[in-house]
């Protein structure tokens, strides 16, 4: 059911305001309130980006219908937009801040007391403090991080580009609040060389602090089991530039929304989005807020799920398939191991040009082994989750056309020329692939550190290999728990890493690394392949801040070293999704498995 608005069109009032802080710092924020004031539940936003000086309404991606029924806040944390103060990340002051406004918020005539946060990116980090706090009930933070650590350093590396793009954004919000900091007279607590020069100050710490420690345990919403019992709905989507997945199996009564994200560009202009997209992916959201906030309607589907179609090309278009689900992952996933072997398969040119088979490796494979040198070329390996920001917000600004298919960035096989790919066999129906993806691997390096940089990609019928996913792991933080692993039927499905020590990498010896690939959902056409890439990074691009390693590392996949790469299969479900336009017609049946996808007979 696609939901519309219930309360009939009322006047509202959008004021700004200062508002105190417990060592005199004045933020500045605005409400957007029923006019008179009448108490209601509120959508709050805390943001470190930009405000828009009360525009008059405001709820990211919750339809006006909806969000009209609920009092708007939106408030700049300190030292970000026309508030005074410092930028400390998240350190005790904002989280003193945030408090304070929650307090503030629920006190006041046009709030009855309940609060959902929420916010997009940088502006829904908050919700790591706010739902410490009794009065928020609920948080929908769109595409946002519950653990700052985990989203400047992707498996423990440090992550110099995603951090470059939070903190670009938050220079240009500032920038954006010169008018109202003239306004209201903000300009001079501190002045703004010193408010600005907070930004690269607190970045450099957070990307110098390689390990989990205090620093980051007190910016971490993964340990405070008593606000995890809140309804939260997390967004991200493939492709995404942030991945909040490793909160969802902690969360008692968590939404997941694989569709709303920094990738898609229709998120950017709302109006803009096709019809099928707003009724399957936009109306979770709208439900969850209404739903939790209001007291009105069904409770939402669990999942709303957003399938992209071979490679980032595709989905930048918007070319995609949707559908609701009942969990995460989907309790039909056929978890499926496929094992690395150096058969070739003539449809790469990489090092080894090795495949991916059900096969284990039997005893006779005891020196199975490929061995690749450490990348240190600038740009190879980067982190191509940033990179996509240009195009998509081309495509919502503009409609322009930026996303050539064949250039390297996408098509990756320039890249897989200086490291080792594993491919399966032509697939002879369409394969669906949803859920989380593991890749369990075997190496031996000489190497004193490096950070794996692994990618999916779906391989068609021209040769372009197309990036799906991609995952990171700094090999001396290569250490899981077992216990604090999601299991399912007995196999780790996401690993848990905690990051909090480094542990010498074995020098010439077999050693195991548990990389956890970002969640992803694509159909891998008839005609297509499944490629695994593997490029060791030494110390360039995605890796900058990290010391490089050197040398060769070597991947074992012997009886006794079987690495494997564990793929979520899911069963003949693709036919039934919706397509997000018309001309992309239906999807010819997906396999029942892995097996029968690579069948000669069809």
């Amino acid at each position: 059911m696609l939901l519309t608005g219930i309360a009939q069109a009322t006047p509202r009032s959008c004021s700004e305001f200062l508002l105190p802080m417990h060592d005199g710092v004045r933020l500045y924020g605005w409400v957007n309130r029923e006019d008179p004031a009448v108490p209601r539940p509120v959508l709050l936003t805390i943001s470190s980006y930009q405000n828009n000086s009360c525009p008059g309404a405001s709820s990211y991606y919750v339809s006006p219908q909806v969000a009209n029924q609920f009092t708007m806040v939106f408030i700049n944390m300190r030292g970000s937009g026309a508030s005074e103060g410092t930028f400390d990340l998240f350190g005790p002051d904002t989280q003193s801040d945030i408090h304070t406004i929650v307090q503030w918020t629920a006190s006041q005539p046009w709030s009855n007391g309940t609060i959902i946060a929420t916010g997009a990116s940088g502006n829904g980090i908050f919700i790591i403090d706010a739902l410490r706090e009794p009065q928020v009930t609920a948080a929908a933070p769109i595409t946002a991080c519950p653990d700052l650590y985990r989203c400047f350093h992707h498996g423990g590396a440090n992550g110099q580009q995603i951090s470059g793009v939070y903190f670009a954004n938050m220079a240009s919000g500032y920038e954006a609040g010169a008018q109202a900091r003239e306004k209201y007279g903000t300009y001079s607590n501190p002045d703004p060389a010193q408010q600005l020069a907070a930004f690269p100050e607190v970045e450099a710490t957070a990307l110098q602090n390689p390990l989990y420690d205090d620093y980051w345990s007190q910016r971490s919403l993964l340990s405070q089991s008593a606000a995890l019992q809140k309804p939260i709905m997390w967004t991200t989507s493939d492709f995404d530039l942030l991945e909040p997945l490793d909160a969802l199996p902690l969360a008692a009564n968590a939404y997941l929304n694989m569709g709303m994200s920094h990738s898609v560009w229709c998120d950017f202009a709302l109006s803009q989005c096709p019809a099928a997209y707003r009724q399957t992916i936009l109306n979770q959201l709208n439900q969850f807020v209404s739903y939790y906030g209001l007291g009105q309607g069904q409770p939402p589907p669990r999942v709303a799920l957003m399938t992209s179609d071979g490679g980032f090309p595709a989905w930048e278009k918007q070319d995609a398939f949707m559908r609701t689900e009942d969990a995460w992952p989907l309790p039909e996933t056929n978890w499926t191991d496929l094992y690395l072997s150096g058969e070739h398969t003539g449809s790469a040119t990489s090092l080894n040009d090795g495949s991916l088979t059900t096969d284990r490796p039997h005893q006779r494979t005891t020196s199975a082994a490929e061995t690749v040198p450490l990348e240190s070329s600038p740009g190879s390996g980067q982190d191509l989750r940033t990179e996509m920001l240009a195009p998509v917000l081309a495509r919502a600004d503009g409609g322009q056309e930026t996303v050539d298919a064949s250039t390297p960035l996408w098509d990756l096989r320039r890249e897989e020329v200086g490291g080792l790919t594993y491919t399966t066999p032509a697939f002879t129906q369409n394969l669906e692939a949803t859920g989380p993806i593991l890749l369990d691997l075997w190496a031996r390096t000489v190497a004193s550190d490096f950070t794996w940089s692994i990618r999916l990609t779906d391989v068609a019928p021209d040769g372009s290999s197309e990036w799906i996913t991609d995952g990171y792991l700094r090999a001396s933080l290569r250490q899981y728990d077992a216990r604090r692993s999601q299991r399912i039927s007995g196999r780790i499905v996401r690993v848990w890493q905690p990051f909090d020590a480094a542990e010498p990498i074995p020098l010439e010896r077999p050693a195991e690394y548990l990389i956890q690939i970002a969640d992803a959902s694509n159909i891998f056409r008839a005609g297509h392949r499944l490629r695994l890439d593997i490029l060791p990074v030494a110390g360039a691009g995605f890796d900058t801040g990290n010391p490089p390693g050197a040398g060769t590392v070597t991947i074992l996949h012997d009886h006794r070293h079987p690495s494997r790469l564990q793929l979520p299969i899911i069963p003949a479900r693709c036919q039934s999704d919706i397509a997000t336009s018309p001309a992309q017609g239906t999807l010819s049946a997906c396999a029942q498995s892995y097996t029968s996808a690579i069948s000669s007979r069809g």
